[in-house]
């Protein structure tokens, strides 16, 4: 069963929004930080769509993954705590669907689900974040069409999108990053390839032009 991108997604949102809700369920989160509205929801980049552009796409995913990471990591390490990542079982994120000649049931596209939170099990488990992807099947193909890292208890300034600046320049809990380019050239690398960012935070959603 051949179903366009469009169509597909509002299933796959579906199931990603069950698995999200379990896992805020299952845990305590963070407190919300601090809210507050920015007066310039979209950002030029200011960098040239040519800019490193021998970077592999999969390195520029790799910098959103490192940042989520990090961020997971510090919200542990102001609690005492160390983080474990858990996988949704495959099953869970399975979507499937009834064929349009048939009752059968076929697997048109899954969900992979990432939770990170603390070391403990019990009553004081809390959930730092969480990485999603939302995949559609076609035919022997699996193709994402979208990618969700969240962080609870975090919120960001615009100032961090200056090329230079880095929020983990002075961390003490293990951060990767510290030159303040690693992300920026990543939204710069994937935007000019067709991608849309956005970031959701402090109220806010920031996209990214030219």
């Amino acid at each position: 069963m051949d179903l366009a991108s469009d169509a597909i997604l509002p299933y796959l949102s579906d199931r990603y929004e069950q698995l999200r809700y379990e896992t805020n369920h299952r845990n305590r989160l963070p407190p919300p930080a601090a809210r507050h509205p920015d007066t310039e929801a979209s950002r030029s980049l200011n960098i040239s769509p040519t800019y490193m552009d021998q970077t592999d796409l999969f390195e520029g995913q790799r910098e959103f993954i490192q940042n989520w990471m990090d961020q997971c990591r510090k919200l542990a390490h102001d609690d005492g705590r160390t983080v474990r990542v858990i996988a949704a079982h495959p099953d869970a994120g399975l979507v499937t669907l009834a064929g349009p000649r048939t009752q059968q049931s076929l697997a048109v596209g899954r969900v992979t689900f990432f939770s990170v939170t603390n070391d403990r099990e019990d009553w004081d488990a809390r959930a730092y974040g969480y990485l999603s992807e939302l995949i559609q099947f076609e035919g022997d193909r699996e193709v994402p069409l979208r990618t969700i890292f969240s962080n609870y208890g975090t919120n960001l300034s615009q100032d961090i999108m200056v090329l230079g600046n880095s929020s983990k320049r002075n961390n003490q809990d293990g951060s990767a990053g510290f030159f303040g380019e690693g992300v920026k050239v990543a939204i710069n690398r994937l935007t000019a390839a067709g991608a849309v960012i956005n970031y959701y935070t402090m109220d806010n959603k920031w996209s990214f032009t030219y």
